[in-house]
């Protein structure tokens, strides 16, 4: 999607310099350059747009494609500290409640209180930094997943799991 940028900056400043020199007496621009640029930017941020609406939902639909019982390595992070989760009930229903991810709109609010979860499926590795709405406290904003979260029990459950004490190895 990045290379459509240089096209709509160009066609914006191509915009602006036809109608500057336009308005100049000597210079004998065609009247639609002007509008031709302008409706390329538009273009370029509409395209864009639906680039950018389609590529999240192919990654939701990937997030929730994902088998839990497949998940291996699952950690969450919180304030620098990481924690493995290994049992197979917790896995479940931390990945239960990843993929329940929606598409909500944007709103006036910003992410805060991040946690990331990092896992592996099919020998790929996943990262998914989630902050909290700093205005509704049960939706979560999924940075890298193309939406968001709205759950009452994602937040306790997260709080929860990585206040446990890690287990120590057995011999």
């Amino acid at each position: 999607m990045l290379w459509l940028l240089p096209v709509a900056v160009a066609c914006w400043l191509g915009a602006v310099v036809v109608s500057v020199l336009s308005k100049r007496p000597t210079w004998d621009i065609p009247r639609w350059l002007p509008i031709a640029f302008a409706l390329g930017f538009i273009a370029c941020i509409v395209v864009m747009t639906v680039m950018r609406g389609y590529d999240d939902a192919q990654e939701r639909a990937e997030l929730r494609g994902i088998d839990p019982a497949g998940v291996s390595h699952l950690t969450l992070g919180r304030a620098g500290v990481k924690k493995e989760i290994t049992d197979p009930s917790s896995v479940l229903a931390v990945m239960s409640e990843i993929k329940a991810i929606q598409n909500i709109g944007a709103h006036h609010t910003h992410p805060n209180a991040f946690v990331d979860i990092d896992f592996e499926y099919k020998q790929r590795p996943y990262h998914y930094h989630i902050g909290r709405d700093s205005g509704l406290p049960q939706e979560y904003w999924v940075q890298g997943g193309g939406g968001r979260i709205n759950s009452a029990t994602f937040g306790p459950l997260i709080d929860k799991l990585v206040a446990q004490p890690v287990q120590p190895a057995k011999p």
